[in-house]
């Protein structure tokens, strides 16, 4: 499930999460015996209170988080809170990067390289190294076709707890000041059906640029 389009579910979110639970316990024993974590990963429907509610319900040692670090924006939450809130029980970090392009139902996440989007990348290594410095990370590129998040209208928030509105403002704020300008072509090469060689040289380009972005960040500390 996509773009925190939480009401679609069948039987409803709450139903889903009690099931996820389920299995995780399920698990729990296995993952013990094995000494592996169990870490699911917020993909743009689980909240931070979603995901604490997991880790405390399945219990132990063996049960941690797979943060993606700009998805928090799918649900209404801005990254570095997100992060912050689960602290320690983020084991592993998928870094990417996205731009805002802003409409009337909410605001589109259209992929781009780290750091030329809206992450405060070192906030968030600085963050990391504060509550879960454990936490492996790797570079993971985003949907090759943008996501639309409608919060902006009443029905997707029927998939969701009632929410104060102080609580959304941080991610409204980062959109807004982040947005790029509305007349930009928002679409990714694969939403223009480009050919082959130039979808291949868009990958690889975005990787590099990402890596580059990263090594001046080490080379900065």
């Amino acid at each position: 499930m996509l773009e925190g389009a939480r009401h679609t579910v069948p039987g409803g979110w709450d139903a889903h999460l009690d099931e996820m639970i389920g299995r995780l316990r399920q698990l729990r024993p296995i993952a013990e015996a094995y000494g592996v974590v169990l870490a699911p990963e917020n993909h743009q429907d689980a909240s931070s209170e979603d995901l604490i509610r997991v880790c405390e319900e399945v219990g132990g040692p063996c049960i941690g988080v797979t943060l993606d670090a700009v998805n928090p924006l799918a649900v209404g939450e801005e990254p570095l809170a997100f992060a912050r809130a689960l602290g320690s029980r983020i084991v592993d970090v998928h870094l990417k990067d996205y731009h805002i392009y802003l409409t009337e139902s909410g605001y589109r996440l259209v992929r781009c390289s780290l750091g030329e989007g809206v992450l405060d990348l070192p906030g968030l290594f600085a963050l990391l190294a504060e509550v879960a410095p454990q936490a492996t990370c790797n570079i993971e590129r985003a949907a090759r076709r943008a996501r639309h998040i409608r919060l902006l209208e009443e029905d997707w928030w029927a998939g969701f707890p009632a929410r104060d509105v102080r609580a959304v403002i941080p991610a409204l704020r980062m959109a807004a000041r982040a947005a790029r300008p509305a007349g930009e072509e928002w679409r990714t090469p694969w939403e223009l059906e480009a050919d082959a060689d130039a979808l291949a040289s868009y990958e690889e380009g975005q990787v590099a640029a990402s890596v580059a972005y990263l090594r001046r960040l080490a080379e900065a500390r």
